[in-house]
């Protein structure tokens, strides 16, 4: 079993399950955000977090199933379910966000998980299906490098990248950093190492 993404679909069904609990009535407003906060202060204080990642106990899942609760905080458990939860709301209240309310999760879920009509089927995926499905559904993306000649390398591969996944260039906004704080990009220098033509600019530059 390869399960690195049990996050993925583990935590997402987690997230959607206890969000439709209060939807439906189940449990009010208040009880979705008690059971949200005692999630976050439980992987608040898990001392195993400082060494293992969620992906590393979706890896190690079959062990972990057949052990007891001795040293779990530092072990960490099956943490993919609640860590997974915590991380799919953060996508959820970033994709409200960046879209002034406009879209949420919701628009993710029949994009990533739709298909043709018929039978269930397995069809597998990889992390990078996942973050190809929220570029899809993003309205901006931002590309932040420093102003080293490696970092701006790595910038034009993935500019690259994702003109060959015909990610819509009017999405796309470069970021430079410098110094632990972001400034204006000087134009020279993008149009040269980025090869960028000032009728091709692809979106617009920003600062933070």
């Amino acid at each position: 079993m390869i399960g690195d993404l049990l996050w993925v679909y583990e935590g997402l069904t987690q997230y959607l399950g206890d969000m439709l609990a209060a939807r439906i009535g189940l449990w009010t407003p208040e009880q979705y955000r008690e059971a949200l906060a005692a999630t976050a202060a439980e992987m608040d204080h898990r001392p195993g977090r400082t060494w293992r990642s969620v992906e590393d106990t979706t890896r190690s899942v079959q062990a972990l199933r057949m052990l007891g609760s001795q040293w779990s905080s530092w072990r960490r458990g099956l943490d993919y379910y609640p860590e997974g939860e915590l991380i799919w709301l953060e996508v959820d209240a970033t994709i409200r966000q960046q879209t002034r309310g406009q879209r949420s999760l919701n628009d993710f879920c029949p994009l990533f998980h739709g298909g043709e009509s018929g039978p269930p089927k397995v069809v597998p995926y990889t992390f990078d299906d996942v973050v190809l499905a929220l570029l899809e559904e993003a309205d901006e993306v931002l590309l932040i490098a420093s102003l080293d000649i490696p970092s701006i390398k790595n910038l034009k591969v993935g500019i690259q990248t994702l003109d060959l996944l015909s990610v819509a260039g009017s999405k796309l906004h470069l970021v430079m950093n410098r110094a632990e704080r972001c400034i204006e990009p000087p134009r020279k220098v993008c149009q040269g190492v980025l090869l960028f033509r000032p009728e091709q600019q692809r979106g617009k530059d920003v600062s933070l």
